[in-house]
């Protein structure tokens, strides 16, 4: 499983898990690549859709993406940028983000502040 972790703060400059707070994330089966995927419920693998889900603190389930798109707009070897447009029940959750690449961390891509590439809110 790989997933895109967007964390409601800005990120300490290192790459590791928040352990408080609200965090949007984004699960693959497959290293996300340049396309375009649908949000599906349930979400399990292998598929070739993604699934989404709210957590707080530190992986308490809030909601659950419903249907909508997460969008790779483009991924190298540091970065993966893009778009998302997800649905939670009623609510729709939309925005854009750079996730920093953090090899080793517990989530495959987790967004962390660097010069080169910071998570966008």
């Amino acid at each position: 499983l790989h997933a895109i972790v967007l964390d409601e703060t800005s990120g300490s400059g290192t790459c590791s898990n928040a352990t408080s707070g609200k965090h949007l994330v984004m699960a693959f089966c497959e290293a996300p690549s340049v396309k375009t995927y649908s949000v599906t419920d349930p979400f399990s693998c292998p598929d070739a859709n993604a699934g989404g889900l709210v957590e707080k603190n530190a992986g308490t389930d809030f909601a659950t993406g419903t249907g909508g798109t997460i969008t790779i707009q483009s991924s190298d070897a540091s970065c993966t940028r893009g778009t998302f447009n997800m649905q939670l029940g009623s609510d729709t959750l939309a925005g854009q983000f750079n996730a920093v690449i953090c090899p080793g961390a517990a989530r495959d891509f987790n967004p962390c502040s660097t010069p080169s590439c910071s998570s966008v809110r």
